[in-house]
């Protein structure tokens, strides 16, 4: 495929007079692009000051802005493919009616996802689309996941990567497990420790698998007294089949049942309403409940990072593969697979996640989400649509974001120097925008 780059990007959305684009999916970077983690009720996210959205609103010419519905990564592909009844994009904005809040719209003009397309969601998106359809997927920024708790007694906890295994895979199940020595909880706490996680297909759980799956098994990071956990499993559900099923049962649970809705937000909210409880969400969600959460210690580095002190600043390192997707089921040692795509579309970029499932610095449990969007039939929008998938790469207006790529935020931008951050005509990212967004 031959892209040309034009002018700037149709000026940034010029060119298409006042609009406002309407998307929705991921809950992980939903304060990254909107300042905010919710939804009013039944209705989507008017991005607020110092957001991505925000300020890409502010820079176009045209007063073209954009509404986001955190429903959540799976349900963000899902709307965006536009096959299943249910799930539409002019939907009012709840997990219920899994929508967008959109009026009038013949297709969601984006989404966000944490877990790249699968296999299946591909297809999907082409029978949504009469088969001839094609999506559009670069990822967009990274995001640190945060280990949040709630324990009467512990203001402040140290983990390394192999308690963290213990606590998921069910072995470590109490407070005061000598295998929790050196996290700094006091002594005299005791009690179940109650795991929530996600229930609903969601990208932050297939990057906290991406995690487990990759560290879990190593004889580095097994608790003392405590066997390997072999069997995480990198998927967007955490509980039904795939994931961590194989341990859920272990867990000593306070609640009648562990899932988390609402998002990232949701299950933050879950931690913060049971003593005891444990659970991983994105970074800036605990930063903003507020709720505590703990540094880790990198088994590679020997350092302690806090997530919302120690990560941020710097651009997550990335490679781009094109024309592929995450296999459908991952391979027998839980990690996940890039499969090719039937013609190799050039408009859907991955970031293998094994590159940032195990990294030798910094912050140890990452995420890499993706804004994703049409290739066709974007219309007079489309303008709008190829500004806003490339807003996270525009060095111009990226200081105005207060939200991402900074000190307790818990978000990073993301660096590579052959497509995002290039201003090549041919393969840099806004060449490659011109061409994909029709």
């Amino acid at each position: 495929m031959k892209f040309i780059a034009g002018a700037v990007l149709m000026s940034l959305a010029s060119v298409a007079g006042a609009q406002s684009l309407v998307g929705g999916g991921a809950t992980l970077p939903a304060i990254g692009y909107t300042g905010s983690a919710t939804a009013p009720t039944n209705l989507p996210i008017t991005p607020g000051a110092g957001s991505l959205l925000k300020v890409y609103g502010d820079s176009t010419s045209s007063a073209t802005t954009a509404t986001y519905c955190p429903t959540g990564s799976g349900a963000g592909k899902k709307i965006l493919a536009g096959n299943d009844a249910t799930a539409q994009v002019n939907n009012a904005c709840t997990t219920a009616n899994l929508g967008f809040g959109g009026t009038g719209l013949t297709q969601a003009d984006f989404a966000g996802s944490d877990a790249p397309m699968s296999v299946t969601e591909y297809s999907a998106y082409q029978t949504g689309h009469a088969s001839t359809g094609t999506p559009v997927q670069f990822p967009a920024i990274s995001g640190a996941i945060a280990i949040t708790f709630n324990k009467t007694g512990v203001s402040t906890l140290t983990l390394t990567e192999g308690q963290i295994c213990g606590i998921f895979s069910g072995q470590i199940k109490t407070w005061n497990d000598t295998a929790l020595t050196g996290a700094g909880i006091p002594a005299g706490v005791s009690g179940n420790i109650n795991v929530v996680y996600r229930n609903d297909n969601s990208g932050t759980s297939f990057s906290f698998l991406n995690h487990l799956s990759a560290v879990c098994p190593l004889a580095a990071n097994v608790a003392t007294g405590k066997l390997a956990a072999t069997q995480f499993k990198t998927a967007q559900s955490f509980w039904n089949g795939t994931g961590a099923s194989a341990y859920i049962g272990s867990y000593a649970s306070a609640l009648p049942t562990n899932g988390a809705t609402g998002g990232n937000a949701g299950l933050v909210a879950a931690v913060n309403a049971t003593d005891g409880s444990i659970g991983y969400a994105e970074a800036a969600n605990p930063i903003t409940a507020p709720a505590r959460f703990a540094s880790v210690k990198n088994t590679n580095s020997g350092a302690s990072v806090n997530p919302a002190t120690g990560f941020g600043t710097t651009a997550l390192p990335v490679s781009l593969s094109f024309g592929v997707a995450i296999a459908d089921a991952p391979d027998a040692n839980g990690r996940p697979v890039l499969t090719a795509l039937a013609g190799s579309p050039q408009c859907v970029a991955v970031v293998d996640p094994s590159a940032y499932a195990n990294p030798t610095s910094g912050y140890p449990i990452l995420a890499v989400t993706y804004l994703l969007g049409n290739g066709q039939n974007n219309g007079t929008r489309a303008a709008g649509v190829k500004g806003l998938l490339f807003s996270p790469y525009n060095k111009t207006t990226r200081p105005s974001v207060t939200k991402i790529g900074r000190v307790g935020t818990g978000y990073s931008w993301l660096s590579d120097s052959v497509v995002l951050d290039s201003t090549d005509a041919t393969t840099g990212i806004q060449a490659r925008l011109n061409s994909c967004v029709n």
